[in-house]
């Protein structure tokens, strides 16, 4: 079976466009860690919570957590870690543009 000249080109031209737009997603952004932030019931924002510091739930381990993430993955892996970090709400429209969530 032969493909015709315009079939060919718009393939390859597909397949372009394709790699170059991946290409220019993956440029600005690198891995991100985000914390997801939530409302403990019986317990206000700075309240007593589980352990020893006291304090919401979502922030067991905040922000030692993330700083040595960051660190193990500089050290072991060449993925570009974007700074800094964040904590975000369930009901944040920006929770979307991160894959994976904490």
């Amino acid at each position: 079976m032969v493909m015709s000249r315009c079939t060919q080109t718009v393939i390859v031209t597909l397949f372009l466009v394709l790699c170059g737009t991946e290409a220019m997603a993956q440029a600005d952004y690198g891995f991100r860690f985000v914390r997801v932030r939530f409302e403990t019931p019986g317990m206000s924002e700075r309240g007593r919570g589980w352990g020893r510091g006291g304090g919401a739930m979502w922030a067991h381990d905040y922000p030692v957590a993330e700083q040595n993430f960051y660190i193990a993955l500089e050290r072991t892996t060449s993925i570009h870690v974007e700074e800094p970090y964040l904590v975000l709400d369930l009901m944040d429209p920006a929770i979307f543009e991160h894959p994976i969530l904490y």
